[in-house]
């Protein structure tokens, strides 16, 4: 009762607490960040009602969806028999519960009214600092399962290009500790995946995928998914007609 607009703090909390996405393409990740505060903006019937627009920097992020960490067991399981690394394990979770904690806060902060410019930015460049010291140490374990030589700096930072790691784990720790994601949709790439892997400029490769026989990205990002959902939960994809009609499409 005490906002402006009623249903301007409704969309904004929804944006804030329930709506998360990834995209390889950073234009992609800014026009959905748009397209969002638009919405918002559209609400507002006299210009003294707007709030201060949303920051949704970790809830809309660009990075490579089929490329990271989405569990700490396929951490484990990348460490392999290297049990000097095994015991980090603990300490990385606990890290990613900070983390997590951190950008609760981050987003309560942001439905409450008169709030802090100065401890907002606090608050995010901590949050900030926490995620980035898990990522760097994350991809170190990733580009070394990927046989990447990790006394090489000048090669970790290629790969790190290449493949533009997104650790769901960690990026959305507390989602993810709960089962999953309740909602995906998606437009998947109807990609081939040898064209990726022939990319010189851009191209990455993907593993421990069972639908890599099917050779097309959008059989990857279904298997993806699948994996970033708890067990009731909604999926909708927009898929071409090979899902059904090709044989090599059987695994999907």
């Amino acid at each position: 009762e005490t906002h402006a607009g009623e249903r301007y703090f409704v969309l904004k909390s929804i944006i804030i607490g329930n709506l998360y996405g990834v995209d390889l393409m950073e234009e992609a990740v800014e026009i959905c960040k748009l397209r969002l505060f638009l919405k918002l903006v559209a609400q507002v019937e006299r210009k003294e009602d707007i709030e201060p627009l949303p920051d949704i920097d970790f809830n809309v992020r660009s990075g490579n969806t089929l490329v990271g960490f989405a569990s700490l067991g396929e951490v484990k399981e990348a460490l392999g028999s290297d049990l000097i690394e095994k015991e980090n394990l603990p300490q990385i979770e606990e890290r990613a519960r900070e983390a997590d904690m951190a950008f609760g806060e981050f987003r309560r902060m942001q439905t409450e009214l008169n709030m802090n410019a100065s401890q907002l930015n606090k608050a995010k460049a901590g949050l900030q600092a926490r995620l980035d010291a898990l990522r760097e140490e994350l991809d170190g374990y990733l580009a070394k399962d990927y046989g990447v030589n990790m006394e090489d700096k000048a090669a970790v930072q290629q790969w790190q290009r290449s493949h533009r790691p997104f650790h769901w784990f960690v990026e959305f720790y507390g989602i993810m500790r709960q089962g999953g994601f309740d909602v995906i949709i998606g437009n998947p790439p109807y990609v081939e995946y040898s064209k990726v892997k022939k990319d010189k400029k851009e191209g990455y490769i993907v593993k421990h995928y069972q639908t890599l026989p099917c050779g097309n990205l959008y059989a990857l990002c279904t298997e993806r998914a699948f994996i970033l959902l708890h067990q009731q939960s909604r999926f909708s994809f927009v898929v071409p007609i090979s899902i059904q009609t090709t044989a090599r499409m059987d695994r999907l």
